[in-house]
């Protein structure tokens, strides 16, 4: 008899529960109801190039991957680097000259120039071990018989014979 009370108890507790989640739940989703129209309202009054900013945004936002940026000849794209790099050069020593410029904030006029400068530096690595027989084709090492060769002489000591070579 007690269990079958202390049951209707718990049973009596998780109807309760289900009670306050399921109106939380209702009350989550009229917020959300809300948010999203406010948010089409807003997105209603903006232009046109805004708009479309805007909807790309949100879409990036969802998880599309953002669009590779527009190909340039390398000839064509180092003029622009460098004279992307001579425009902050020039802006530096402009905020130097008007006395804008302290070491301590230097990272504000350094721009794309920090970063660029640390793409530029190439990072050399060990790229495994150097063989010094056969040859390497599809990451397995092909050994001819006369490698083998080779190697199974290396261990013998060489005699060396008294006659002259021509």
């Amino acid at each position: 008899m007690n269990n079958n009370n202390s049951f209707t108890k718990n049973l009596s507790k998780i109807k309760k529960l289900s009670k306050i989640e399921t109106l939380s739940k209702v009350e989550d989703l009229s917020k959300i109801e809300d948010l999203s129209k406010i948010e089409q309202l807003l997105s209603e009054q903006l232009t046109g190039k805004e708009r479309r900013k805007y909807n790309e945004k949100r879409i990036y936002e969802l998880g599309a991957k953002p669009q590779k940026g527009v190909k340039i000849p390398t000839p064509i794209a180092l003029g622009m680097q460098a004279k992307r790099l001579e425009r902050e050069n020039k802006k530096l020593q402009e905020a130097k000259n008007l006395g804008l410029y302290h070491h301590s904030i230097k990272h504000n006029w350094a721009g794309s120039t920090f970063s660029l400068s640390k793409k530029n530096k190439r990072n050399y690595r060990d790229k495994g071990i150097k063989i010094g027989i056969g040859k390497v084709k599809g990451g397995m090492l092909t050994l001819s018989s006369n490698d083998i060769k080779k190697v199974q002489n290396s261990n013998r000591i060489k005699k060396r014979s008294k006659k002259k070579r021509k």
